[in-house]
């Protein structure tokens, strides 16, 4: 019998990358069976590590970093809450469009997450803060007071603010509150003791903003200058700031990119023009009176006791 055809040998090489073989399969089959069946699974909102951790209603693991914790988390639709501090914001996704460019959706994120993100503690109020739907902000320094503000065309009006939120003076019904460091719109009907809270966040528009030295004076405040650019269509607003708070205009629905930008700044625009690529110069906002005077937090609070028109029965 030839010697080349006699049944070869298994070394002990090939048996010890066999059995290797051998144990990553059954360790990869247990740690598939252990992140389907065995471990604990989180509700909306919830603690994870790993998609493996959340339940399949919220089967998506959020992170505002890598090696961060996260919540868990599903899709939802823009304007609607989707539990009580819970809010459903606009993310950026995995998947992108035939630029190129990454593609956005809602996606249900704790209030706290969203205030760890933008630099803010998710309770830098008093007690209303505790006892209300809405936080009351009390920070040191912040503007509290009755502005007159005209935006584009429309005619001028008064204003009230408190740190970041706004509303008309007055009785309206319903009485509207805006959040603009939170980008949040709350209707609020005080005699059926109900609420309801709506983004207000606007189209989104890339911009590169540069804080210049050059101050100024407007409605006896004085001011810094922000120049913000717009990366599509050349566009360049200049806005004379207080960085005392945030500001939305309880009038309008929608908050323009370049006030989206400037309230998570904690900057307040007292004026701002626009110049398009040809030079030619628009107003697009103008504080015109300024009246620093403490406000009732009753004005803006929303008690406990208002129902959620967002939540389900």
């Amino acid at each position: 019998m030839d010697l080349d055809e006699a049944p070869k040998k298994t070394t002990r090489a090939r048996w010890a990358m066999r059995v290797i073989l051998l144990l990553l399969g059954t360790g990869s089959v247990g740690f598939w069976a252990y992140g389907k069946y065995l471990a604990p699974k989180s509700a909306l909102g919830g603690p994870c590590t790993w998609e493996m951790h959340c339940s399949k209603d919220a089967p998506r693991c959020m992170k505002d970093a890598i090696d961060g914790d996260g919540v868990c988390s599903r899709a939802c639709e823009l304007g609607h809450d989707c539990a009580e501090g819970i809010r459903c914001i606009s993310v950026e996704l995995d998947e992108r469009d035939e630029r190129g460019m990454p593609l956005k959706g809602g996606y249900c994120v704790p209030q706290s997450l969203v205030d760890k993100k933008t630099n803010k503690p998710a309770h830098d109020a008093g007690p209303l803060t505790d006892d209300g739907w809405l936080p009351i902000p009390r920070l040191e320094g912040q503007f509290e007071g009755e502005i007159v503000v005209k935006l584009d065309l429309a005619e001028a009006h008064p204003v009230l603010v408190k740190g970041s939120l706004a509303r008309l003076p007055g009785q309206e019904k319903p009485r509207i509150v805006v959040d603009a460091a939170h980008a949040r719109m709350f209707v609020i009907d005080d005699e059926k003791k109900t609420f309801q809270a709506q983004s207000i966040e606007g189209a989104t528009t890339a911009l590169t903003l540069d804080k210049t030295t050059d101050k100024d004076v407007v409605a006896g405040v004085p001011c810094e200058i922000f120049r913000l650019r717009e990366e599509r269509g050349g566009g360049i607003i200049e806005a004379c700031v207080t960085k005392r708070g945030a500001f939305a205009d309880p009038k309008v629905r929608f908050l323009p990119a370049w006030q989206k930008e400037l309230a998570n700044r904690g900057a307040i625009p007292l004026r701002a023009t626009r110049k398009d690529s040809a030079g030619k110069e628009s107003t697009l906002l103008v504080v015109s009176q300024i009246a620093e005077k403490p406000l009732d937090d009753a004005l803006f609070a929303i008690p406990k006791s208002y129902r959620n028109l967002a939540q389900k029965k």
